[in-house]
């Protein structure tokens, strides 16, 4: 996730070692992604911030399953929250949240930091799950 104000730019990120989740969750990724969006949200430091906007990368194609990850962040976040889903190859934030997330893969899944270095002083808030 980035956060971009006028002042500046922040990420904030959670690591989910996949092999710990119980295997009667691991089949529900949708509920497992609505759960992480919210939890990383709620622990943004923007306590007086009233309103957030939230893009994210429409690769959710069913609009039931969008609704309820829509429906989902909201209620479980203590903002309000203006969520749009887009196309990463139309929005070029999209695009920059996808090198992030790859720099942040690549760290742990192969201990290759040189992207993740690049990055490494943006970086606000990052919480490992499970792990």
């Amino acid at each position: 996730m980035i956060c971009i104000t006028k002042e500046h730019i922040e990420i904030a990120y959670i690591v989910l070692d996949k092999d710990r989740v119980s295997p009667s969750r691991q089949n529900h990724k949708q509920k497992i992604y609505n759960f992480i969006t919210s939890h990383l949200m709620c622990g943004l430091p923007y306590e007086n911030t009233s309103k957030l906007k939230l893009i994210v990368d429409k690769r959710i194609s069913n609009k039931v399953v969008r609704t309820d990850f829509d429906r989902y962040v909201r209620e479980k976040t203590g903002f309000k929250v203006d969520i749009s889903h887009e196309k990463s190859e139309y929005n070029k934030c999209l695009q920059a949240t996808d090198f992030i997330a790859g720099a942040i893969f690549r760290k742990y899944e192969s201990g290759d930091c040189r992207f993740y270095d690049l990055i490494k002083d943006r970086i606000k808030i990052s919480d490992h799950l499970l792990r």
